[in-house]
Formats: structure tokens, sequence, C-alpha cells
């Protein structure tokens, strides 16, 4: 992803979970339901063709995993991405 592109969509995908505070920050710090938001914005940043989720959101609380749900099914929309994704939800 170019670097002018990269940093819009990087700023897009993580004020989108409201981690955009926390851009700065190393990821050691932060709690299981941050870094699995982290980890669900990083892994839409280069509108990939295929996206795979183990659980995505496993360590979220009810109102993340809709939102965490709902993001993932935008970016599918918006994107033609193929999705893969386990839950026991």
């Amino acid at each position: 992803v170019p670097g002018k592109e990269r940093a819009h969509r990087i700023e897009k995908c993580l004020k989108f979970f409201g981690m955009w505070n926390l851009a700065d920050k190393e990821t050691g710090i932060l709690s299981a339901g941050q870094m699995t938001r982290v980890m669900l914005a990083k892994a839409f940043v280069s509108f990939p063709k295929i996206v795979l989720l183990d659980e995505p959101t496993a360590s979220l609380d009810p109102d993340s995993a809709l939102e965490a749900r709902t993001f993932i099914k935008e970016q599918q929309k918006e994107h033609g991405i193929a999705l893969l994704l386990t839950s026991h939800s």
C-alpha cells in the first residue's frame, strides 16, 4: 500500500474502532480487546482479496463485537473481499 494511502487507511480503520488515540502505543500494553481491534484493523488495511478470521470477536464485549462484525461486513461488501470466518457465536 503506497505511503500516503497507507497512512489514510490505517487512520480510517483505527478511528472506526476508537483506537486512533493509541496509534503510537506499543501493542504490548494494550488489553486483549484493544489488541483484537488493532488486529482486525490491520487485516483490512491493504484491502486484501481474501481474509481468514478465527474467532475475531472472542475477546470483545457485546457492543464492540457488534461493531467488529459491522466493520467486517462493510469491508467485505465495499471491497469484494472473500471471507472465511470461524466463530462459536
